[in-house]
């Protein structure tokens, strides 16, 4: 999706986003009178660029998407958070020298310059930083507000005490950390092949994953206090134990991990509830290893669920 077209089907209504200081003026030029949030425009575009793990260019990245979303009529806004203060260039345009001018009348502190078609703010990496930020995008008057923050200031500025969560943030920058985990780039290519290569091998593939999912099946449905689903498809079960009270289903993989260093995946991260006992099992060692391992996966269970 081109940058210009996630601006056009981006929302149009934003809440409160972040803390201001109390009282007067911040350190950064902010101005505000109680403890609460800034509210971001009513109309217009916000955007939150980081990074997540070791990827870089999200300074760039910021920069880049700013200069799209600009026009010679409505100015972009790029606030980097944590930044340097930016120079002002010979050639800019008309509206981002009005912004320019808002700017540094409602943020008397700090230093906005106009490069090209975006007009340009840093701030600092705390609470008047992110302040600040609030003004400036409300100061944009509807125009596209994109916000850089990098990512060694990102948890000090979501952990600033009286912020709302940003959930929706969190979310995406999840889903980004996922990917980098798990990444689809290799799969993609390997659909092609997948789909219209040589499949001769696939029965052979079928049978042997059908005779470790039924082992995986049949071993953890006769260990005590647990139930199991016969997968159709895929190479793993989500099988669910009978807790004792109190105890959690990160507790019970915990303690198979310390126990007989088997591991597995509690599902509570996958969402469900951590009283529910639920836990992922990949079946894709050899039959020999897959029976060692339910072997001792019953005598813990036994045992832990003796205890209580």
């Amino acid at each position: 999706m081109s940058a210009r077209r996630a601006m056009e089907e981006a929302p149009a209504l934003f809440g409160p986003v972040g803390p201001r200081p109390r009282g007067g003026e911040g350190q950064n030029g902010a101005l505000g009178n109680s403890v609460g949030v800034f509210e971001a425009p009513r109309q217009g575009t916000v955007v939150v660029v980081t990074a997540v793990g070791g990827a870089e260019g999200s300074r760039g990245a910021a920069a880049a998407l700013s200069c799209a979303g600009s026009g010679v009529e409505t100015a972009a806004l790029l606030v980097d958070v944590g930044g340097r203060a930016p120079r002002p260039t010979l050639i800019a345009s008309a509206s981002a020298h009005r912004l320019e001018e808002r700017l540094a009348a409602r943020l008397p502190t700090l230093r906005p310059a106009a490069r090209g078609e975006v007009c340009h703010l840093a701030v600092g990496a705390d609470a008047d930083g992110l302040a600040a930020t609030g003004t400036a995008v409300t100061v944009a008057r509807g125009g596209l507000a994109v916000v850089h923050v990098a990512p060694e200031y990102l948890q000090s500025l979501l952990d600033v005490p009286e912020a709302p969560r940003l959930d929706a943030a969190l979310a995406a920058i999840k889903k980004m950390a996922d990917g980098r985990l798990c990444s689809t780039v290799p799969m993609q290519f390997a659909v092609k092949e997948a789909l219209l290569g040589d499949r001769s091998h696939q029965p052979i593939f079928r049978a042997e994953l059908k005779a470790r999912a039924t082992l995986t099946v049949e071993s953890l449905s006769a260990m005590p206090g647990m139930s199991c689903v016969m997968p159709t498809a895929g190479f793993y079960v989500m099988p669910q134990v009978q807790l004792p009270p109190g105890r959690t289903d990160e507790d019970y993989v915990l303690g198979l991990l310390r126990a007989t260093g088997v591991l597995c995946v509690y599902g509570s991260g996958f969402g469900m509830r951590p009283e529910d006992g639920s836990f992922r099992i990949v079946f894709l060692a050899p039959l020999d290893e897959l029976t060692a391992i339910y072997r001792l996966m019953a005598d813990f269970t036994t045992q832990y669920l003796a205890k209580g």
